[in-house]
């Protein structure tokens, strides 16, 4: 078959570790990032890009083929910056601009806010699914530091690739803001209908479980 009719979307998984599904190897660390370990990261994020790079995508439906490039510019970009030459000496700075404390408190407090959440049933699939949270307080911990820092751009583009292999929506790593764009809003009525049921007979707990499914997209 010719590349306009080939589409190995199928065999993305052979990319990465054999047995974990999706699971980028990639162990980036932000706290205790070393030169060797960095250059582990560099050499395991190369070998995985050049892997999905090389998949045959023309002949993929339009909505997977559009998800397979974003994932493959965004691969692309995350080697990019963990191969990056000054980015252990970035590393350093940006964990001493960092305010730890804010993080700290950032952190316990969305910990307790999706713990009741989840515990009064109105926990959103897409947090539950990606934990925006932590990474949003992770930027908001570092927003006094420079917005040029080859750290922050190569934590930004790790998370957003790992967002890209869970097929949840990204974040606009300059604000820290989910996007808000009709892609986005495509994906959370695309999780919610993988899950609503429409029973055909009167069904409380189903329809009540529906309704939560459905109140999560309103607030996505």
């Amino acid at each position: 078959a010719s590349d306009a009719q080939t589409c190995e979307s199928a065999q993305l998984t052979s990319c990465f570790p054999a047995g974990v599904k999706r699971v980028p190897k990639v162990e980036f660390k932000i706290h205790d990032a070393t030169m060797d370990s960095l250059k582990k990261d560099c050499k395991n994020a190369d070998a995985i890009s050049t892997c999905v790079n090389k998949l045959k995508i023309d002949g993929c439906q339009e909505e997977e083929k559009h998800h397979l490039q974003l994932l493959k510019d965004g691969l692309r970009s995350t080697r990019n910056s963990l191969c990056h030459e000054n980015l252990y000496q970035s590393m350093h700075e940006w964990k001493r601009c960092r305010n730890k404390a804010m993080l700290d408190v950032c952190i316990r407090e969305y910990n307790y806010e999706r713990k009741t959440l989840e515990e009064s049933g109105r926990l959103t699939r897409d947090e539950r699914e990606c934990s925006y949270g932590k990474y949003a307080c992770i930027l908001k911990a570092a927003e006094d530091c420079p917005s040029t820092s080859l750290a922050r751009k190569a934590w930004n583009d790790f998370h957003n690739t790992i967002f890209d292999l869970h097929n949840c929506p990204r974040f606009d790593g300059s604000s820290g803001k989910q996007r808000c764009d009709a892609e986005r809003f495509s994906r959370c009525f695309e999780r919610a209908m993988d899950s609503i049921i429409f029973p055909d007979a009167h069904d409380d707990k189903s329809l009540a479980k529906d309704c939560k499914v459905l109140e999560s997209v309103d607030s996505c």
